[in-house]
């Protein structure tokens, strides 16, 4: 029981970062404001939009990297609570650019 709490709290904390976002490997996540002893405790995981700018940079070095990929940010538990609303319809559509082809 624990370790399926574990997991499904987990699993929910790595999405957050994600829901309601763009369909772009880039701009497909957002940086969420949080406690400063909670970004150090996480690595500064909530700088997560950072990171897909700039995957290479470490991650004590994110949150220098700031607004210049997402502008404001959010509220962890604001989009938290926002995400279990459950999902919402799209019509956008995303182009498979590897369709057809074999991908080693």
């Amino acid at each position: 029981m624990l370790l399926g709490s574990f997991g499904v709290l987990w699993s929910a904390l790595q999405y957050v970062h994600h829901f309601g976002t763009e369909r772009d490997v880039l701009k497909g996540a957002r940086n969420l404001r949080t406690w400063k002893w909670l970004d150090a405790l996480w690595l500064n995981h909530n700088w997560h939009r950072n990171h897909h700018a700039r995957p290479t940079v470490p991650w004590v070095h994110l949150p220098e990297i700031g607004d210049r990929h997402d502008g404001e940010r959010g509220r962890l538990l604001a989009a938290y609570l926002r995400m279990w609303r459950g999902p919402r319809h799209t019509d956008e559509r995303v182009e498979n650019h590897h369709a057809g082809k074999i991908i080693r």
